[in-house]
């Protein structure tokens, strides 16, 4: 996993453009694909690529939030993650949640109205 040095920060960012433009054809083109950088409380800030969820992810997310079920809401999200440190996220609660919070957002990212005829 590359590590890059920024301005006394360590930056673990696992992909390179190639592996975006990839990851692109396969999600339906940039627009759905995000970057998360999560910050550790040592400083080091680790890259993610996401893909936003889709509507099968979204509606598997409302199955397992009706039968109370927060860890698998959480996994499923979790699947949005295409790359990144994955054992970091393991082993570190607090990057976990912090991640599994932003790709939430992502489901809200849209805006809709509804007009009067």
């Amino acid at each position: 996993m590359p590590e890059l040095e920024k301005k006394n920060e360590v930056i673990v960012k696992p992909y390179t453009p190639e592996v975006v433009a990839e990851h692109e054809a396969k999600v339906g083109g940039k627009s759905n694909l995000r970057e998360i950088i999560v910050t550790d409380d040592e400083g080091i800030d680790f890259y993610y690529l996401v893909k936003r969820p889709s509507r099968s992810v979204v509606q598997a997310i409302t199955n397992s939030n009706t039968k109370n079920d927060i860890n698998g809401a959480s996994k499923i999200l979790l699947g949005c993650v295409l790359e990144g440190d994955m054992q970091a996220i393991e082993n570190n609660g607090a990057m976990y949640l912090a991640l599994v919070e932003n790709i939430t957002t992502l489901i809200g990212g849209v805006k809709s109205e509804i007009k009067k005829l």
